[in-house]
């Protein structure tokens, strides 16, 4: 391969990834309250979804996310531990049963957009958890419960009718003493292939195991566990690609063989990361995109990562200040014509206050961390995005925002660490601001084409990303 064909497909590659970027991050949309922790979110579509929380009160949207009504309680006979909604009429709530109250654990089910529930199903026993609740299609589904009892394997079930009626699989994985399985550690890719996740002794976290079927449910094998790391969280963009989060390093892995054996990913663009709990994704035919949640620092710290290649590489988006909320579940859904835009929904809460919110992201399939000039709410740290374009060849754009008004010094540097261009060294107010660097030194010379790295720092925060010159 010449030279110049190389640097075609190199050029046609980074264009492949970063020509559909638009500004975009995740605001404070809407506040809930009364709000239990939230167990579930469940989109429709661009416009619709339901959310659950844990007392079992439904709350739906269909102004994508501008409105959110509390329409129903699903019981108050147990509290509801998972939610799945086939459109905007069917959805089936699972049960927490005994494991929280003193019975068995029900399948819920509602056919008129959450207004009312019937039991569909009932898990008999003294300890049942319907952690899951999955819809292949619109009639299709399964249903993933803890234990009936101490003696008893996992119990599945699945529906071929939209949830009326379940059958029990034959062959139930099973489990060890006090072994439980976990809500967003169980993913299913499409109809044939999916993984579930477990916590050997939930309240000591003495290990973790993990389940792949490749039928639909109908039958397991255990995987070995080479990351005996406490499992968070698990997703996966074919059969064979996926990722695991955790609350331990490494914190982030991932897999090419259906989950047999799992790298470590190590270089991510936040530090002191403390924990990562919760993926979502939208997996169109002709954009892929991931998201990942978690906390860092001393003070825990929310943060959003993303990533368009699968996983391998990513960079933080801008998340409104939710002060010490967590989040604690999302999910996102691809729409447009060709699938090439994305509305993604969070449900962020406060243990003291037991109040909740709606945060909101909505933009083109592969945007990152490209901000908006004008935002709603600013987010609770400095953020530096990632230029744009990039690579460039003539000037590109820095954007970055400031939390509050300081001192703040963006630099252009070669990869050796040396100073080519002082692009911002001034104190400024808090809000979003950005730079152009067209390529050339501190002299106005022209700079020669390659990697060059550019460094934000405000205060004591400090970070570096790489763009790429190309003539």
């Amino acid at each position: 391969m010449s030279g110049k064909q190389f640097l075609f497909i190199l050029i046609s590659a980074w264009h492949a990834v970063f020509a559909s970027w638009a500004q975009s991050y995740w605001q404070l949309q809407a506040e809930l309250s009364p709000l239990a922790p939230p167990v579930n979110l469940a989109v429709v579509n661009d416009q619709s979804a339901w959310l659950c929380d844990f007392n079992g009160q439904v709350w739906r949207t269909n102004d994508a996310g501008k409105t959110w009504r509390l329409i129903a309680t699903v019981t108050r006979e147990e509290k509801i531990s998972c939610l799945a909604a086939v459109d905007s009429n069917i959805a089936i709530a699972g049960g927490a049963g005994a494991e929280r109250e003193n019975g068995s654990a029900n399948l819920y089910r509602t056919i008129d957009g959450g207004q009312s529930w019937q039991v569909a199903y009932t898990a008999k026993g003294p300890t049942p958890y319907w952690y899951a609740v999955h819809w292949f299609d619109t009639g299709n589904g399964i249903a993933l419960s803890n234990p009936p009892s101490a003696h008893e394997n996992f119990l599945i079930a699945k529906t071929n009718d939209a949830g009326a009626t379940w059958r029990r699989i034959a062959q139930m994985p099973q489990p060890q003493e006090q072994e439980s399985g976990l809500s967003h550690a169980c993913f299913f890719y499409d109809h044939l292939h999916g993984w579930f996740g477990t916590v050997v002794d939930i309240h000591r976290n003495q290990g973790n195991r993990m389940f792949r079927t490749s039928d639909g449910g109908e039958s397991w094998i255990l995987l070995p566990n080479a990351l005996s790391v406490e499992l968070q969280a698990l997703h996966f963009i074919s059969p064979s690609i996926g990722l695991r989060a955790s609350a331990q390093p490494p914190f982030l892995a991932r897999t090419t063989d259906s989950g047999q054996t799992w790298q470590p990913i190590n270089d991510l663009p936040v530090a002191e990361v403390q924990y990562l709990t919760l993926f979502t994704g939208v997996n169109a035919a002709s954009h892929q995109q991931l998201w990942l949640y978690g906390e860092a620092g001393p003070d825990f710290r929310p943060f959003i990562l993303t990533s368009v290649d699968g996983g391998l590489a990513w960079e933080e988006q801008i998340l409104a200040d939710v002060g010490v909320s967590k989040v604690l579940t999302f999910a996102a859904i691809a729409f447009g014509a060709s699938n090439d835009s994305v509305q993604a929904w969070g449900v962020v809460y406060d243990f003291h206050t037991k109040r909740g919110g709606i945060i909101s992201y909505r933009a083109a399939c592969g945007a990152t961390t490209v901000v908006q000039e004008k935002m709603n709410e600013l987010p609770h740290h400095h953020v530096l995005a990632q230029n744009y374009p990039n690579p460039f060849n003539s000037s590109t754009v820095i954007q970055y925002v400031l939390q509050r008004t300081g001192h703040a010094q963006l630099v252009i540097c070669n990869l050796r660490g040396e100073r080519v261009r002082t692009l911002v060294d001034t104190k400024e107010s808090a809000g979003v601001k950005q730079a152009t660097w067209d390529g050339r030194d501190e002299h106005g010379q022209c700079v020669s084409s390659g990697v060059y790295l550019y460094r934000f720092q405000a205060g004591e925060f400090s970070v570096a990303k790489r763009l790429l010159l190309m003539k």
